[in-house]
């Protein structure tokens, strides 16, 4: 069986529920959101990761970060890595990304800048990239969020043999932060 051929399949069924959802019959009948939803949430996730050009593909990486959200935009900063025993990779990120709608569920694009550090073999390389986004959050009007997303990493660096432009598609929980207690 193709993994690549699986990949693409998947990546490509992911967008299509993302640019087609929040204008179904569910988001439409959704509520406005109301603002007692803005503030700092706590996020954690999982993603899977494909690097094209290398054998990497599925491979598991997780994620952490906090994000401020209001209705419209969200501004977050966050540090992600993935590890296999030929490409490892870690960045940390600041963004924003813009809500297509103020409905319960929201598509959105995004995007920010990142450094990272990524290896390949033998070889190493640090620096600095951009990175965009888009995805669908879910259960916007309470103080929980979930979030589907793609990701493309693009750093301006590149190792001797191998270029390392990570794909990541996942999952992600956010809880509102209320500083050292969860309310």
């Amino acid at each position: 069986m193709n993994i690549d051929l699986i990949f693409r399949t998947s990546v490509f069924i992911a967008t299509t529920i993302i640019l087609i959802l929040p204008f179904t019959v569910i988001a439409q009948e959704g509520h406005e959101l109301q603002f007692s939803t803005q503030g700092p949430y706590f996020n954690v996730g999982i993603f899977s990761t494909v690097v094209p050009g290398t054998d990497v593909y599925g491979n598991f990486g997780f994620q952490a970060g906090f994000t401020y959200e209001l209705p419209d935009y969200a501004v977050e900063a966050e540090f992600r890595m993935f590890d296999n025993q030929h490409v490892h990779f870690g960045t940390i990120s600041v963004g924003s990304k813009f809500y297509l709608n103020r409905k319960n569920i929201s598509s959105y694009v995004g995007g920010g800048v990142a450094t990272s550090v990524s290896s390949y073999g033998e070889e190493d390389n640090n620096g600095v990239g951009i990175y965009a986004v888009m995805g669908i959050s879910f259960l916007r009007s309470i103080p929980y969020r979930l979030k589907y997303e793609i990701r493309i990493h693009r750093p301006f660096y590149t190792l001797e043999t191998q270029d390392v432009m990570p794909i990541m598609v996942g999952l992600f929980l956010s809880r509102k932060w209320s500083g050292f207690r969860w309310n």
